[in-house]
């Protein structure tokens, strides 16, 4: 049975230099990848390789992401593929909109969306898990933790109710700051995996961490922002390319080598078990931001 390997906004960016170290290195597995754009899945799919193959999925469209996970799910239930690793990667930062669900883009696509996926694929994982061991991988962000941001002079995250980042009883967005936004959403990748982690079935065959790959610039998280963050993204992005293949090289060294195969519930960077945000590990705030999130997706 053929293995995938799935990795969302795998068409830019961290995602497309993931998939393309993969795609060298088992050319017998699939390489899944996932874009808002069917271009841009195209011109990424012939550059990866081959063995790549793309679908279309905006995380902030609930229809979307019951797309894909029925695509996924189907391709499982019909023994067609396994999953070999899941990797969570597609994200955004930018400034103040609502999705079509009326909750704020950046909340919606960096945290909601993957819970929903999640949500909807995760018995199809099971089940494939029986048959090959699966690792799920959140891709967060050092920024989630406001000791780091603070040394960087960057936002940080700042709420104490997940209700506060929907921003559904403001439809101006009065309050929002696009820097915390992101980091917030960073924050509920870490807790959504931790949550994640003890809710696992007994002997599951999966194992679920968060990945941080540091600060990079060029990877189209900014491409939602005003002129003068992307013109400074832009402009900086040639310098951290090095950068960008070894945090790509430990992303696909994670979901693949045999080193990391038992390793769960971690927060990860550049091969590094790390200590994530104190708040990270606030059982309580990981449990309600979980149920909260299940009564949003009930209403999709």
């Amino acid at each position: 049975m053929p293995s995938v390997i799935v990795i969302t906004g795998g068409a830019s960016g961290i995602g497309k230099t993931t998939a393309e170290i993969l795609a060298k290195q088992f050319p017998n597995k699939t390489i899944i990848i996932t874009s808002r754009s069917q271009h841009s899945l195209d011109e990424a799919k012939a550059t990866i390789g081959q063995n790549a193959e793309g679908y279309q999925l905006e995380l902030t469209d609930p229809a979307s992401v019951a797309a894909f996970a029925q695509t996924i799910s189907s391709k499982i239930e019909t023994n067609t593929w396994t999953v070999a690793a899941f990797i969570h990667n597609a994200g955004m930062i930018g400034n103040f909109e609502k999705s079509k669900a009326g909750i704020e883009k950046t909340f919606h696509a960096n945290h909601l969306g993957v819970f929903q996926l999640n949500s909807l694929i995760f018995p199809a994982l099971l089940k494939s898990a029986k048959v090959e061991p699966c690792r799920i991988i959140v891709v967060s962000s050092e920024l989630h933790d406001p000791v780091v941001a603070k040394t960087v002079h960057m936002p940080f995250p700042t709420f104490r109710d997940p209700e506060e980042l929907t921003f559904q009883n403001s439809p101006d967005g009065k309050g929002y700051a696009v820097g915390v936004a992101y980091a917030s959403s960073k924050l509920c990748n870490v807790l959504f995996t931790y949550e994640l982690v003890k809710r696992l079935p007994r002997d599951s065959g999966i194992t679920v961490n968060a990945f941080t790959p540091g600060w990079i610039p060029g990877t189209g998280l900014a491409r939602n922002t005003g002129v003068i963050a992307r013109s400074v993204d832009s402009i900086l992005s040639p310098f951290f390319s090095r950068k960008l293949q070894r945090s790509c090289a430990s992303l696909a060294s994670i979901a693949t080598d045999v080193q990391w195969k038992d390793v769960n519930g971690k927060y990860l960077e550049m091969g590094v078990d790390k200590k994530s945000s104190d708040l990270s590990y606030d059982a309580a705030l990981q449990t309600r931001l979980w149920q909260f999130s299940e009564n949003l997706i009930a209403k999709f």
